[in-house]
């Protein structure tokens, strides 16, 4: 899973003093107040697409930013203009000529293209978000983030997370009214999520403001803090304390009590968004948002069933070859207890240093498939939250995080491995953030892509021989695509067919092979019903990439060569489908007009530690 990073990155600048006739402005140079719609217009005519792009997703960025004392504007009419300025961005590039632009400049409108139009179709279902859930993609949960992660170094930043504090009763009132719009809409989370999210909300509603977790944040910040007097930090903790008890609890205590009328009251049903009104056709634009397809839900709900089965017969093939301990009549589930039990567990934190040997091999048996390695350095850290890794951003390097429980089986390793760090997320994510693309190309997010490319990584290993004379690390990946072709199902199920949550639990739980002790099957049941349609993007990627590289191999025979094919794949940063198939059309052709492809990432061979000192030869299917 690619995990967000648990970091928030508060600017670290001031705000700018200016005279009356100036636009105030942030430490990140956005304008304060945010110019209109068309104002912003005006500011852009004339500009060359590249200039055009870079400024004007700037201004959309201010308009969707945490700012330095207070949490982000989601009020409605702040929303509503915000999807005005992507509709006035998306006429004013389509006045381009397209067909006038470099190929390079072609992938940029594409890519911007596809966003802005994406965010006018979304304007249709503003309402049909659920930006109150027990998942972590919610307000609550930003707002847990800025008020846990801020960054406090000094008096005035203490200062202005005060304000921010203050700022709440703003923030829980257009929450408030958000809410109460969906509702007359007849748009509810969940009723499971929702009594979920009122034990969260228990949490942080303490009786005494100096226990609350945004108080004990600000407190351990200030207390770093050497240079205040003592009177000063006290009466900083006091200011603290009383914003913390004036408005933050009151604020979380009055939420509470409306999500508990709504779970009384309202949302009696565990729905998927089918069951909302216009759920249907808000569920195929989340299927379009995370897989950048047409593909409807029953084309990807019939798609998710036969890779079920064609990856469990491959399965079965394994394990008939593993012996008497793993006949035919035995359930998935029992056989892979019987494969954790056979294959071994590693303890402690010699989980952490498998890992690291696990991906100093993957790193040296890469340089058959890539031409370059990235510069940024990967560190793999452990500790008791995992499973995930963080792109590099400043100084920082790419990070692959390893849970360390008492004991973790070997045969599951490799995969995660080779998923999250290497070839996987790092390779796809730092090297692009080494690169001199456009900077809105490096932020860019489809899950489709990142995810698909972390699934083929998977895939890949096995292609390359990595899991040669390892039957149980190569069932352990075919349990992980497993999952992932089951999330097509199951999603499919929860949101176009009408599925309980106990009928989706149940085919997770006979089709997967995972048991709880290993994989939190009710949370990810949990997590289709509030994210729908995200799960879909990692199975939908992988074969879109098999498939587009098959394309070439045909194509090209003897002249497809699969550096130049993730060369091709890892160079543009994460985009559209569509765009990725015209990336690749565009080599096949430039490949059978004998012209020589130039590696386009800026890797270097000598720049990470991990790196052998020799390349081998290419790989060749």
């Amino acid at each position: 899973m690619f995990r967000r990073l648990l970091i928030l990155i508060v600017s670290t600048g001031w705000v700018i003093s200016c005279g009356d006739d100036e636009v105030p402005q942030e430490a990140d140079g956005c304008p304060n107040p945010l110019p209109a719609v068309e104002e912003v217009v005006g500011q852009l005519e004339g500009l060359t697409l590249e200039a055009f792009i870079e400024e004007s997703y700037f201004q959309v960025g201010c308009r969707k930013r945490f700012h330095i004392n207070r949490f982000k504007d989601i009020s409605e009419t702040h929303q509503l203009t915000t999807y005005d300025l992507h509709i006035a961005l998306l006429e004013m590039l389509l006045t381009f000529d397209r067909a006038a632009l470099t190929p390079e400049e072609q992938i940029s409108f594409d890519v911007y293209q596809w966003y802005l139009d994406d965010q006018k179709r979304k304007k249709a279902f503003m309402y049909h978000d659920y930006p109150v859930n027990h998942y972590i993609f919610s307000v609550l949960d930003d707002l847990d983030y800025y008020y846990t992660y801020y960054g406090i170094g000094d008096e005035v930043y203490a200062e202005y997370y005060i304000e921010a504090l203050e700022h709440l009763e703003t923030t829980f009132a257009d929450l408030t009214a958000l809410l109460k719009k969906s509702e007359q809409l007849g748009i509810t989370a969940p009723r499971f999520s929702l009594v979920l999210t009122i034990e969260m909300l228990t949490e942080l509603i303490t009786p005494d403001p100096r226990t609350h977790l945004y108080y004990l944040h600000f407190e351990q910040q200030v207390n770093r803090i050497e240079e205040l007097e003592e009177g000063t930090r006290a009466a900083l903790l006091d200011d603290a304390a009383k914003a913390i008890g004036e408005v933050v609890i009151p604020g979380y205590t009055s939420l509470r009590t409306y999500i508990q009328y709504l779970v009384d009251s309202v949302a009696l049903t565990d729905h998927g968004v089918g069951a909302l009104p216009n759920g249907a056709q808000y569920y195929q634009f989340l299927l379009r948002r995370h897989t950048t397809t047409s593909l409807t839900a029953a084309e990807i709900h019939q798609l998710g069933l036969d890779e079920v089965a064609r990856i469990q017969a491959e399965m079965r093939l394994i394990f008939d070859q593993l012996g008497e301990n793993y006949t035919a009549d035995k359930s998935l589930t029992e056989l892979f207890l019987q494969l954790a039990q056979d294959s071994g567990y590693v303890l402690d934190q010699g989980i952490c240093d498998h890992y690291e040997a696990l991906i100093n091999e993957a790193f040296q048996q890469s340089t058959s498939a890539f031409s370059t390695i990235p510069n940024t350095p990967l560190e793999v850290i452990c500790g008791e939250e995992g499973d995930y890794y963080t792109h590099p951003w400043g100084n920082q390097p790419g990070r692959f995080y390893a849970k360390v429980d008492e004991q973790e089986a070997l045969y599951s390793m490799p995969t995660l491995a080779y998923h999250e760090a290497v070839p996987g997320h790092h390779f796809q994510i730092a090297l692009v953030y080494e690169s001199d693309l456009p900077e809105f190309r490096k932020r860019m997010r489809h899950s489709v892509y990142s995810e698909g490319w972390g699934l083929y990584a998977e895939y890949l290993a096995f292609d390359l021989g990595w899991y040669e004379g390892d039957l149980p690390g190569d069932l352990g990946r075919l349990q992980g695509e497993l999952l992932r072709a089951v999330r097509l199902v199951v999603d499919t199920g929860i949101h176009a067919k009408g599925w309980s949550f106990d009928q989706a639990l149940q085919y997770m739980t006979d089709n997967t092979g995972y048991v709880t002790e290993v994989l939190d099957l009710e949370g990810e049941v949990a997590r289709y019903f509030v994210h729908p349609a995200q799960a879909t993007s990692y199975k939908i990627g992988m074969l879109k990439i098999l498939e587009l590289r098959q394309k070439a191999m045909d194509q090209l025979g003897a002249a497809f060569s699969l550096i130049d094919f993730h060369d091709v794949v890892l160079s543009s940063a994460a985009v559209p489908l569509d765009v990725l198939t015209r990336l690749v059309d565009r080599y096949i052709e430039a490949r059978l007009a004998g012209e020589k492809i130039a590696p386009r990432l800026s890797g270097s061979p000598m720049g990470n530690p991990w790196r052998p000192a020799a390349l081998s030869a290419p790989y060749i299917p």
